[in-house]
């Protein structure tokens, strides 16, 4: 009888051990991807702090933006002169802790012909404030100076100074607000309306 009942007891107790296993492998099963959940952790950021630093405007829309750049500008010249030789001698983009920004480009025209050469210097300066977030990268521009040294290539050329300081005043090589990708070195903004535009930290 007593052996009946230890028999009885051992029984139970295998079931009862095997219920148990049965319930923690339920519950110790991965979730599905339906049933999964972002972590915060795991999704990309950043901070003010990532682009403190000096940058370079390296390209627009996958073309280099140096090469455009200079070319728009002496357009015009091309047509009242012979030769015209153009280079960016600064490009340089600063991001600052306090959430401001400035963006110093000079470039250097030569033209002439059988006149003789003259040079044109050209000072462009932009300054603002910017904010990120997880998903998005805004700014704004707050104060734009433009300077032109000297202006006789100017005056050569037939163009209006303030006609000039007005199309580069309204440059804007940033979108105001774009999506973002930083690798490295490299910070890729995707504007609102496809727009893109890499920056290189020095």
């Amino acid at each position: 009888m007593q052996e009946n009942c230890m028999r009885v007891i051992l029984i139970l107790g295998m079931i009862l051990l095997n219920l148990i296993a049965g319930c923690n492998g339920e519950t110790d099963k991965p979730l599905s991807p339906t049933e999964e959940t972002e972590n915060p952790e795991d999704l990309p950021s950043l901070s003010i702090e990532d682009l403190v630093g000096t940058w370079v405007v390296v390209s627009k829309n996958g073309e280099n933006f140096e090469e455009t750049f200079v070319k728009a500008l002496v357009a015009d010249m091309r047509n009242k002169f012979q030769n015209v030789e153009q280079k960016i001698t600064l490009n340089s983009w600063a991001f600052a802790e306090d959430g401001s920004w400035t963006w110093e480009l000079g470039a250097e025209i030569l033209a002439g012909g059988e006149g003789g050469f003259f040079k044109l210097g050209i000072s462009l300066m932009q300054k603002g404030r910017f904010d990120v977030s997880a998903a998005t990268f805004s700014l704004q521009i707050d104060n734009v100076a433009v300077q032109f040294k000297p202006k006789d290539l100017l005056q050569l050329a037939g163009l209006k100074e303030i006609v000039l300081q007005e199309a580069l005043a309204q440059q804007v090589i940033v979108p105001a607000k774009s999506t973002w990708d930083l690798q490295e070195n490299l910070f890729t903004l995707t504007g609102e309306n496809g727009e893109e535009v890499v920056l290189r930290k020095q």
